[in-house]
């Protein structure tokens, strides 16, 4: 009875291995389950260990092998990349997320956003997010190409790097 569940689980996590991202998506929400499973697996390796069923302990021994290497990895990313939202002031008003590629929009100036935001926006809607009035992805592409424009965002940039300094000094 234990065997199919061995087999089971060996299968779904060689299966995820493909995709690493998911695997490690799921290792990094739910902590907890990576222990369960190591606990499980060594439990069931040591269970067969005494039937003598040398196949699946192999399998068992792999499959905690592809986890723990998995889970090292995501805990040296998680300890490297950590993503800290800036300021409000200075988040994409239209999606709520860092500001990659700044740019002004014409029609609601001097309100900065990320460019693929807009881009996305302006792609079902031929209107600015903020106050309806006509806009092409046309004219915010011509306005950013503006002195004035380029003024807005460099400010917009100094300020914000200026913020993420400080937050990161302290």
């Amino acid at each position: 009875m234990i065997v199919p569940v061995v087999e089971k689980l060996f299968d779904i996590i060689h299966t995820l291995r493909i995709d690493k991202i998911v695997v490690k998506e799921m290792i990094r929400h739910v902590d907890y389950s990576y222990d369960l499973m190591i606990q499980a697996f060594t439990t069931m390796q040591s269970l067969l260990i005494k039937k003598g069923n040398d196949e699946v302990i192999i399998k068992i021994a792999e499959t905690v092998s592809i986890l723990d290497t998995l889970h090292a990895e995501t805990q040296k990313e998680d300890a490297t990349t950590t993503v800290v939202l800036d300021e409000i002031e200075f988040l994409d008003p239209i999606l709520y997320c860092n500001i990659v590629n700044p740019v002004v929009i014409p029609t609601s100036k001097p309100l900065i956003c990320d460019l693929d935001s807009i881009s996305e926006w302006l792609l079902t809607h031929n209107e600015d997010p903020f106050n309806k009035q006509s806009l092409l992805f046309q004219d915010v592409d011509e306005y950013n190409k503006t002195d004035v424009a380029k003024e807005i965002v460099a400010n917009f940039l100094k300020k914000r790097d200026e913020f993420r300094s400080k937050v990161s000094s302290s």
